[in-house]
């Protein structure tokens, strides 16, 4: 289809063309079309400041790995990068019902993603991935992308300033740090979080404070990016204790968040007991913050022998409540002994029981649950002659009968189930 348009280019609408460009742009047998078809139907079919045809240009250049453009074809890029309109100054290109000025960081990356300079910078990111040596002539493109007016533009020009911190660290790492310090929202963008540990240890009043302002944000997004980024640090470098001491005053977002980057650490044996304090901090907290902290269930990272007393401690808990329900459905899915879980059975009834809730029927929701699990830790050893299975399945019938006397949760009920078996 390009030899047969190159063949008549004298004689075919623009509309055409631009069709043309659009699927060759977006075709997924680009790789096979010689790059020096592309660079003569580029070259025979102008662009202007103005048309998304150069858009396509762009796309074309982002979506070859390790090609080898002409000097024309870089060219082309650099100016495009520089001269195209669009994006332009207070007219988005992508907006939302709730955004229409671009002001959230999901905007603004939607508008970096979806205008003319933007894909010019990921161009020539892709360039650069592929071959270093090229950064020379992008440099000053590069300079002029960050500088730019448009917010949109400054964010995508993040795109090509990754590679260069690989190719020319000190210039890079400045330019950065004043982007995020211009508008703290261009932290949101992808890889920021490894970037500023990078750049911590020469630059570190200015690293905590850009993960401040993004954690104090009101953007949901940029609140999960300082969260995460302000768990880690206190992880690793024990930077915002003040913060990590006072979960508290934290928001349902920043406590989920810092408890989701927090998990991460949890296998690392240099910081498991550091990691397991700090979920501990948010025992009594009124957020709704058990998903993150199941994760340790679901995701298999919690080792019995470890951290038996720490799931105690968290089962009887104000998280107890919300916990216990998935920590049942999680033995029943992965089909695990509750003899294992045994310590962490007991120690819970023994809690439920000495908190009273006979008095106050209800306050937990899990009496019940937690009778279920009585009743298998029972099943599972009652039967068994080992002097120590036998111990088990006796206590599990004084919890019982402690249960029963102060009338916890439907125990009657339950009571009569285990009769009938």
């Amino acid at each position: 289809m390009i030899n047969l348009v190159l063949s008549n280019k004298d004689r075919i609408l623009d509309e055409y063309i631009d069709s043309l460009f659009i699927g060759v742009a977006y075709s997924k047998d680009l790789d096979n079309v010689p790059v020096e078809l592309l660079e003569t139907m580029i070259l025979s079919f102008p662009y202007d400041y103005d048309s998304y045809r150069a858009n396509y240009i762009c796309i074309m250049i982002e979506s070859r790995k390790n090609t080898k453009w002409s000097q024309r074809i870089l060219d082309i890029l650099k100016d495009i990068a520089i001269n195209h309109k669009n994006p332009e100054i207070g007219k988005p290109n992508v907006t939302s019902t709730k955004d229409k000025e671009m002001r959230s960081f999901d905007m603004l990356q939607s508008n970096a993603i979806n205008c003319v300079r933007g894909n010019a910078a990921r161009a020539i990111a892709r360039l650069l991935w592929d071959d270093s040596s090229l950064f020379e002539q992008f440099k000053d493109t590069i300079e002029k992308l960050a500088l730019d007016e448009n917010p949109a533009v400054k964010l995508a020009s993040l795109y090509a300033l990754w590679p260069s911190y690989n190719i020319a660290r000190d210039w890079a790492s400045e330019i950065i740090l004043n982007l995020y310090e211009q508008d703290y929202r261009l932290a949101g963008f992808y890889g920021t979080r490894n970037m500023l540990f990078f750049l911590y240890p020469e630059n570190r009043e200015r690293v905590l404070e850009i993960i401040k302002k993004c954690y104090e944000s009101e953007d949901e997004k940029l609140i999960e990016m300082g969260a995460y980024c302000l768990a880690e640090m206190f992880i690793r470098n024990n930077e915002f204790v003040d913060v990590m001491n006072n979960v508290n005053e934290m928001s349902e977002i920043q406590a989920k968040s810092v408890l989701q980057m927090t998990i991460v650490y949890f296998n690392d044996d240099e910081f498991n007991s550091l990691v397991k304090d700090i979920i501990l901090k948010f025992k009594i907290s009124s957020l709704n913050v058990a998903m993150p902290i199941l994760k340790l269930l679901y995701d298999n990272l919690i080792n019995l022998e470890r951290d038996k007393d720490f799931l105690i401690e968290i089962l009887s808990s104000n998280l107890g409540h919300t916990i216990v329900h998935e920590f049942i459905d999680y033995l029943k899915e992965e089909s695990k002994s509750v003899v294992d879980y045994k310590d962490i059975i007991l120690s819970t009834s023994y809690d439920l029981v000495e908190r009273g809730y006979g008095k106050n029927e209800g306050i937990w929701g899990i009496e019940n649950e937690i009778a279920k699990l009585i009743i298998g830790l029972y099943d599972e050893t009652s039967g068994s002659q080992i002097p120590e299975m036998k111990n088990i399945a006796n206590e599990c019938l004084d919890i019982w009968d402690l249960m029963y006397e102060k009338q916890i949760g439907q125990i009657r009920l339950l009571s009569q189930k285990l009769m009938d078996r």
